[in-house]
């Protein structure tokens, strides 16, 4: 995708956020000067693996191993002489979590880009790329408009959605989100219990209160999906504009590598801003478990749990359901982003020991007050999201609405996704 050279002007000219969902959060997500934030700043040392948490997790089985690899990292572990390589990956997740402090700039992301197979931590960089088009956008739209022509169809469709969204914002003109980001063919099965099922990527910062100073933890997109969790957008057409579900997978919670499913529903109002391009305002109020041993689900020696925990959390996004995905007068979305804000806790006994390190669980919602101290929670976690359709099953088509899900159109969690609507295995009565 190429953008004009009327378009480039106009970008040249205003030097604005070409972000949506960095103009709705200006303020709260900055990229720092010089350099991409995300990766340089004080406190981005927290997503290495230390030795002990090497050593810690090559005791764990094969299992256990496989699926944080697989589903977090999109690593496939090798087996030689069909004896599994725990060691070999354990090492590359460790690469990958510490290649974000490694990168000191927009020239070193560009050639990281280049040069990585990893497909999903390019995904990672890319959208940290994108969000540096305000201070940089004569370099980012040049890499952008390569990467959209000498990718692979996957990043060429996230390049194309990034330009598209530079192009609507530069010229005024939201018209241009209603044309799709992908030519590829895609599948759709009528009569499920959604109408979309679309993978989020996350980007944010973490602002914990550490006595009178404040400490400002960056979380990019792979590092939120091993920390917080993999989050997914469940739509259905005939309600999307009052309500939608986010449904978040956790993995290394549980002891045999199982995953933790979170449910939100969401709730709110949307705002038609051109044929096609919506805009969304929505909140979700729900019951949540808070383990004072601050870690999900972790109940030690003479700690405990405090059920049904009420907490809110809000996101704005903008919605776009081009007319190629329109079925039966359904109107199917294509691609999302925006913002989100709430409150959170780490414990900070734990943070501070561990060099403010935050691990799998380590991190839980909460309301606006700790409900185990009763004073104000910690910490305050604010970014934004994008998403668009994927391939799930590799046969090159998009899949709109075929990705499991483990829960129904009410938020109800329904764990093996086949409508039984079993608990969490582990501690089944917390949620």
């Amino acid at each position: 995708m190429k953008l004009s050279d009327n378009i480039k002007n106009s970008i040249t000219k205003r030097g604005i956020s070409y972000s949506f969902a960095d103009q709705i959060n200006s303020e709260d997500i900055e990229l720092g000067e010089g350099v991409l934030k995300s990766f340089s700043i004080e406190g981005q040392s927290q997503i290495e693996l230390s030795q002990k948490e090497k050593t810690k997790l090559l005791k764990y089985k094969p299992n256990f191993i496989d699926k944080i690899a697989n589903n977090i990292f999109n690593i496939t572990p090798k087996r030689t002489n069909g004896e599994y390589d725990i060691k070999g990956v354990v090492n590359e997740i460790s690469r990958i979590k510490n290649i974000h402090q490694n990168i000191k700039g927009l020239e070193d992301s560009f050639n990281f880009y280049k040069s990585e197979t990893n497909e999903k931590l390019k995904q990672s960089i890319l959208l940290e790329i994108f969000r540096a088009t305000n201070k940089y956008p004569n370099e980012v739209i040049e890499f952008l408009e390569w990467s959209s022509e000498n990718s692979s169809i996957e990043l060429q469709e996230w390049s194309n959605l990034f330009l598209q969204e530079v192009s609507s914002n530069a010229t005024n003109n939201t018209k241009l989100l209603s044309e799709p980001v992908s030519n590829r063919e895609f599948v759709y099965q009528p009569n499920l219990e959604f109408d979309v099922t679309m993978p989020l990527m996350f980007s944010g910062i973490a602002y914990t209160k550490v006595g009178f100073i404040t400490k400002s933890i960056p979380i990019p997109p792979l590092v939120f999906e091993s920390i917080i969790g993999k989050a997914m957008a469940l739509v259905r057409d005939d309600s999307f504009e009052e309500r939608m579900v986010l449904q978040k997978s956790m993995y290394g919670i549980h002891p045999d590598g199982s995953p933790h499913y979170e449910i939100f529903p969401f709730l709110g109002t949307t705002q038609i801003l051109d044929k096609n391009v919506y805009k969304h305002n929505y909140r979700t109020e729900v019951s949540r478990p808070f383990y004072p041993s601050g870690m999900t689900e972790y109940v030690g020696e003479g700690e405990h749990v405090i059920r049904g925990v009420k907490l809110s959390f809000d996101r704005v996004g903008m919605t776009t359901t081009p007319e190629k995905y329109k079925i039966d007068g359904k109107r199917l979305v294509e691609t999302v982003r925006g913002t989100f804000f709430g409150y959170g806790d780490i414990n900070l006994t734990k943070a501070i020991s561990n060099g403010f390190k935050i691990n799998n669980g380590n991190f839980q919602l909460t309301p606006r007050n700790n409900p185990f101290t009763n004073k104000s929670a910690n910490t305050i976690f604010k970014g934004i999201f994008y998403g668009k359709l994927i391939d799930f099953n590799n046969d090159n088509k998009l899949d709109v609405n075929t990705i499991p899900i483990n829960c129904d159109k009410e938020g109800k969690l329904d764990y093996l996704g086949d409508k039984t609507y079993q608990k969490d295995p582990f501690r089944p009565d917390d949620w």
